[in-house]
């Protein structure tokens, strides 16, 4: 999977020539994406959060955001946490529903989130390492 033209839209590459799908994200998509299983998620600068059926492209759910989308998601006890410009936020991998959203003071940059051990990494703007338990209910860091 690569993105190959200048509108940023997501395109899979099949073994032979051309295409095997293409979707049309109404916005560029910023960045990386995470795969689980048969569902690729990533972010738009729409902004929001979206999930297309690996195999076939078609649009499983979108998720408005608030603030535009800083990092690429990641899926952990079937979440998908990505960061914006203020918060951290956790969406529910299957239906996309906000679950919750933590507020990362001072943050106008943010790296991309880790998950590991039940708990989730975000290193923000500041030189702070923020880690707070992967769960789906409202978090604090």
């Amino acid at each position: 999977m690569y993105q190959s033209f200048p509108d940023h839209n997501a395109v899979v590459t099949s073994a032979e020539p051309g295409y095997r799908w293409r979707y049309d994200a109404r916005a560029r998509i910023k960045g990386g994406f995470a795969i689980v299983g048969g569902t690729l998620y990533a972010e738009t600068f729409a902004p929001s959060v979206i999930a297309l059926n690996r195999r076939s492209g078609k649009l499983l759910w979108r998720t408005a955001m608030p603030n535009l989308v800083m990092t690429t998601p990641i899926v952990a006890r079937g979440l998908v946490i990505v960061g914006t410009g203020r918060d951290a936020v956790a969406l529910d991998l299957r239906t996309g529903r906000l679950l919750w959203s933590t507020p990362i003071q001072g943050v106008s940059t943010m790296a991309s989130a880790a998950a590991a051990g039940g708990r989730v990494y975000v290193v923000a703007e500041h030189p702070r390492l923020r880690i707070f338990p992967i769960t789906s209910t409202r978090s604090e860091p």
